[in-house]
């Protein structure tokens, strides 16, 4: 007697998001890093390193800098992972892209994000993105070539 096919009832189960304290450690392992190269990259003891990876994650200003770091490296996932946990922290969103040598006028931060977001595409879309993204900045490049060359010739 063969038994019939009756539908079971599977549990689906949703991937877990990374915690900032797992999210420091993948970034340190996907950078070919001990804890103690790191450290000292980042200017900061061997036990607050191992801290921020076991029980006690970053803050505030090591925030932005594992955030950076992981931006550095194209490490996307774990670059909004320590983004999200800073504006968790401060109430609000941040830019993607901190830069304080940069400044932006109010709105362009989304329009930097955006063509960050470009740059940073792998895969079928790139090609596709990037030809977008040469159409739309080569008029406005000529034009500031153009401006600079009158600005010169007076």
């Amino acid at each position: 007697m063969s038994k019939s096919a009756e539908p079971k009832n599977e549990l689906v189960v949703e991937p877990k998001t990374k915690s900032v304290t797992e999210a420091v450690k993948e970034l340190r392992i996907r950078l070919g890093e001990t804890q103690q190269s790191l450290a000292t990259k980042l200017k900061i003891a061997i036990s607050t390193m191992v801290r921020y990876e076991t029980n006690r994650p970053p803050r505030g200003e090591a925030l932005v800098r594992f955030m950076k770091l992981a931006g550095a490296h194209n490490l996307v996932e774990l670059e909004r992972i320590f983004q999200s946990a800073l504006e968790a922290e401060l109430g609000h969103d941040v830019m993607r892209v901190v830069a304080s040598d940069i400044e932006l006028a109010p709105g362009e931060d989304e329009e930097v994000g955006a063509l960050l977001s470009i740059l940073r595409l792998q895969g079928p879309l790139y090609e596709k993105a990037r030809a977008s993204w040469r159409r739309i900045s080569e008029p406005i490049k000529a034009a500031n070539r153009d401006k600079d060359f009158r600005a010169g010739a007076h």
